[in-house]
């Protein structure tokens, strides 16, 4: 029977069947479900969210479920209904505590009329502030693809319109996973990057520390490319384990 694996995206991009995780899954002969779930038509939840991820499914009961970035934060509500499933959490955490202030802080504001203030900035203008907030740390041709995956991002957030993007932050920032963690019984792998200003290091090492069954690895990288051939092989060895 094929394998089936379940990729609970980040904010505020899908993950795409043209994405290194997506084809990673698809050569090694998995069925991968991914809906998006910040699309108009639905209210964005945890209840919600967790039935929209389970209708997606099919009946399914997935062999492997991973969380990136704040889909990490929506795992473990999942986790629960699937205990034979391994998860896998990419730059992630138990809550949603960024290292940068005005991440930390912004995120308390957060209200419609904000939001709508923000998204009246210049286009040019807030891809600064985007970079300041995700500051790049790369080196080379990785600059380029560093600002064309930020650019790519902003993009998509000024999609959304701005009742959308209060309801999820909204949703986000009350996350508090630790005491649902600490009865989860799944097998798990960790990552957090070294550089990760949104979701620090310190989140998963806190991740690690409640679950039963986790190993955790501190990649080279910030938050959008931690997802390369050292992490590849790392989910080589734990799928097979």
């Amino acid at each position: 029977m094929q394998k089936t694996v379940l990729l609970i995206h980040g904010w505020p991009q899908p993950v795409e069947d043209n994405d290194l995780i997506w084809r990673y899954f698809t050569c090694k002969g998995y069925k991968v479900y991914c809906p998006y779930l910040f699309k108009t038509g639905r209210n964005f939840s945890l209840v919600e969210t967790r039935k929209r991820l389970i209708e997606c499914l099919e009946g399914k009961c997935p062999d492997v479920i991973v969380g990136i970035s704040i889909g990490g934060l929506i795992l473990p509500g999942l986790a629960k209904d699937y205990p034979e499933a391994k998860l896998i959490f990419i730059a992630s955490g138990v809550c949603f505590s960024p290292d940068h202030w005005l991440a930390k802080h912004g995120l308390k504001l957060c209200g419609r009329k904000i939001v709508k203030l923000v998204k009246m900035i210049d286009e040019k203008w807030l891809l600064r502030l985007y970079r300041f907030i995700n500051p790049n740390r790369c080196w080379g041709s990785g600059v380029d693809q560093a600002k064309e995956e930020l650019e790519d991002n902003l993009k998509k957030v000024l999609e959304l319109s701005e009742d959308r993007i209060v309801e999820v932050l909204n949703t986000i920032r009350k996350i508090d996973n630790a005491e649902l963690l600490a009865k989860l019984d799944n097998k798990a792998v960790i990552f957090s990057g070294d550089k990760d200003t949104m979701m620090p290091v310190e989140q998963g090492e806190k991740l690690n520390l409640l679950m039963k069954n986790s190993r955790f690895f501190i990649l080279g990288g910030r938050h959008h490319d931690l997802i390369g051939s050292r992490m590849l092989k790392i989910l080589g060895d734990f799928l097979e384990f």
